[in-house]
């Protein structure tokens, strides 16, 4: 995308979508990155703490994404970046989301962080990379649309380890 110039060539709602909602959640997902380095803290020497770890580089690999995303949005830039960070820390929309990271970073119980955490994955994925994906497709913007197609490829393989830990816990009898 960034070659060929598609993230300018993003219709005007389109980009507004990218400035006000997707840029903004690369704190979202270095918030992410904390939560699941934590898990692997406490689960040291845990059979657990391997995709945790492995997550961990995911989470902050997206958050350089989502970064460079906006600094080829911004034609080499970072006023965007700028702009998405203040959007993340005052914009009423964002704050119920902000509040939600900053409780998982001080609660004390790592499953707790990672089951809540997986909680707004699934929201947040399925609307920000499935739905406005098809919605990008009809509305001429081909290039949320290839964006997109990385974080929900990502969320896929996310998918298979936790979708197999929360049923592994929830099935432990001392679970709780």
């Amino acid at each position: 995308t960034e070659d060929r110039k598609l993230m300018s060539k993003l219709p005007g709602k389109w980009a507004d979508l990218v400035k006000s909602c997707f840029l903004p959640l690369r704190h979202y997902e270095a918030g992410a990155e904390l939560v699941t380095i934590n898990g692997c803290r406490f689960a040291w020497g845990n059979s657990i703490s391997q995709p945790l770890s492995f997550s961990a580089f995911d989470r902050i690999g997206n958050a350089q994404s989502i970064s460079r995303i906006g600094i080829v949005y911004a034609d080499g830039h970072d006023h965007a970046l700028s702009q998405a960070k203040e959007k993340w820390l005052t914009d009423p929309a964002l704050q119920g989301l902000r509040r939600l990271i900053e409780e998982m970073l001080v609660e004390r119980d790592y499953a707790r962080e990672l089951i809540v955490l997986d909680l707004t994955d699934r929201l947040l994925y399925s609307l920000m990379f499935t739905h406005l994906d098809e919605a990008a497709l009809m509305g001429g913007a081909g290039a949320y649309s290839l964006l997109a197609q990385h974080f929900a490829g990502w969320f896929t393989d996310q998918r298979r380890w936790v979708d197999h830990l929360i049923k592994t816990w929830f099935a432990d009898e001392e679970f709780g």
